[in-house]
């Protein structure tokens, strides 16, 4: 990850900087709903492994992106994930930004 980020919290959600070990287990549960995959084309992960060592720490350590685990606040409940990526020029010389987001069921 580029900047060190900082947490921001509201009434509702709290986004703060993706905890690889503390997240993985409720994300691996958020990411069994096959429903979340729907538009994504991902796969369903197998274990709780696979969404630590594979899909979060792509998410909190890769040097382009900045990712953040959405929370409840009231609950501390983990309810999604958003990352930005680090807007670039392309070879035909268009700047390209991107952005995504996952969240659970309720």
């Amino acid at each position: 990850m580029g900047t060190p980020m900082t947490s921001l919290k509201g009434q509702l959600v709290t986004l703060r900087p993706i905890d690889v070990k503390r997240d993985a287990p409720e994300w691996f549960e958020a990411m069994l709903e096959p429903e979340m995959h729907l538009w994504t084309g991902n796969n369903i992960p197998v274990d709780v492994d696979e969404v630590r060592d594979i899909v979060l720490a792509t998410y909190a350590n890769h040097p382009d992106i900045f990712a953040w685990c959405i929370r409840e606040s009231k609950t501390d409940k983990m309810v999604g994930i958003y990352w930005i990526g680090v807007p670039f020029v392309s070879d035909e010389h268009r700047l390209i930004t991107f952005d995504a987001q996952r969240i659970a069921k309720p």
